[in-house]
């Protein structure tokens, strides 16, 4: 994908910050944290007052930083805390005028799994799923009659390299704060390789099967990219599976295997 999307995670702001820091589960700027469901590795967050202003939320753990868009709609959107055990700080900034922010909200959380690939099985919002969803059903009546988790994988796999085009004209349309779809894009039965991750990772998640949506770089793509990795119960690992290359190369009658070699890809994020 051209670095055209890498503001959907590498996005450097300038924040000015307030001195006056809020250590609670509401706001009077409309803002909730919801920490319910931090045991399986989430924090919910709900941010409505009415004025639409963009914002941003942070989540740091030690030295790593994760960034995301955040919009004043007043649904709880559900982010991951998968940096493994230890104390996040979650922060919202809200947008002042160009690339100034001000502080609004900042807490802690201390989180402690027994198992961190617990983190990829969450509906979250970038991965968003639930039992209802036309892809969750899709994934289910796939899998039908599968024997294991790998056999799971490679149906859905299949499915998606087989019956899914790339959509080279959106990818020149997106907006900084684009969100995938995962029902839009079983709908459509084309994307970009965000789509195309984030439906794979739906549907294992809805299954069972612990899933990553990743970004960074890889040689089989040009400019920032996304692709999965998934675990595999018989390996104990995380495997590298990239469906919107290989679709792709389907499409040119070139011969793919479903698991990638890990040193052709970069990885930058993971959620």
């Amino acid at each position: 994908m051209k670095r055209r999307i890498a503001s959907l995670s590498a996005i450097i702001i300038y924040l000015t910050v307030s001195f006056q820091s809020v250590f609670a589960f509401q706001t009077n700027e409309g803002i909730n944290i919801d920490k319910g469901n931090i045991n399986k590795g989430i924090v919910g967050v709900k941010y409505g007052n009415g004025d639409n202003i963009k914002s941003k939320l942070i989540i740091e753990k030690d030295d790593a930083k994760y960034i995301y868009d955040i919009k004043a709609d007043e649904r709880v959107n559900s982010f991951p805390l998968q940096l493994v055990n230890g104390e996040y700080k979650v922060s919202l900034f809200k947008n002042i005028e160009g690339n100034r922010y001000k502080k609004v909200l900042m807490d802690s959380i201390i989180i402690k799994l027994e198992d961190n690939k617990e983190v990829f099985l969450n509906s979250i919002q970038i991965i968003e799923w639930n039992d209802s969803s036309e892809a969750v059903k899709k994934a289910k009546e796939l899998t039908e009659g599968t024997k294991n988790n790998e056999e799971k994988v490679q149906a859905i796999y299949k499915f998606i390299i087989n019956n899914f085009n790339y959509d080279y004209e959106k990818l020149n349309k997106l907006k900084y704060d684009y969100l995938p779809n995962i029902d839009k894009t079983l709908e459509e039965g084309k994307g970009i390789c965000y789509d195309f991750s984030s439906l794979f990772a739906a549907m294992l998640r809805s299954l069972g099967i612990p899933a990553k949506l990743v970004k960074g770089y890889t040689q089989n793509a040009k400019g920032y990219h996304v692709w999965n990795e998934v675990y595999i119960e018989d390996l104990n690992e995380f495997i590298i599976i990239d469906t919107t290359y290989d679709l792709q190369m389907k499409k040119k009658a070139r011969e793919v295997s479903m698991i990638k070699d890990n040193k052709l890809y970069d990885k930058i994020y993971e959620y």
